[in-house]
């Protein structure tokens, strides 16, 4: 296990590639707290301006500063989450001129003992709106079996399953609005 050691020097931020950056590798078993309590007592005059970090921190802050802020993983998913609702559009909307062409008759029979073109409509979208929140809860459960079967193969199961609730609520409405406006196209 590695432990890295960065010394800001007051310039720039405690993760800057600079000379002031030491890298000390531990031996197996070190506890990383009581090395950084060792060094920071043997730099003593160096007291406030040495930062001990350890290495799996240092990475991630240094990806963080390159990427600034921006979550390259959950951009990529989104982006291919907006090509794929667009072509379930496309699917959904086939599907309901084809189901509207099989009902012809049906409909026909609707509109001749009294039902208006209004009512018509209700009851396709009422259809629409069923199979639009069935098909989004499945593929919401769908997707969260998926990451959970994923995180126990990569052995990530024990860190936990977070599951971020405002991009479900996005996701799982966005599948129903696009069911319901393939619907009406």
């Amino acid at each position: 296990r590695e432990a890295a050691y960065v010394h800001d020097f007051g310039q720039g931020n405690d993760f800057d590639h600079a000379a002031g950056t030491w890298r000390v590798k531990l031996k197996p078993g070190t506890d990383v707290d009581t090395a950084s309590a060792a060094i920071i007592t043997a730099l003593a005059p160096l007291a406030g301006k040495i930062t001990p970090v350890t290495s799996e921190h240092y990475r991630q802050a240094s990806v963080d500063s390159l990427t600034a802020d921006l979550n390259v993983l959950k951009t990529l998913v989104q982006v291919f989450a907006v090509i794929s609702l667009v072509v379930g559009v496309i699917i959904i909307s086939t599907t309901f001129t084809i189901l509207v062409a099989q009902r012809r008759r049906q409909i026909g029979l609707l509109r001749a003992v009294g039902a208006s073109g209004r009512q018509v409509r209700g009851r396709l979208l009422a259809e629409a709106l069923v199979l639009g929140v069935a098909g989004s809860a499945l593929g919401l459960l769908l997707a969260i079996g998926l990451a959970a079967v994923a995180a126990l193969f990569t052995g990530a199961i024990g860190y936990g399953l977070r599951v971020p609730t405002l991009d479900t609520v996005v996701a799982f409405g966005l599948g129903v609005l696009g069911t319901l406006v393939a619907a009406l196209a």
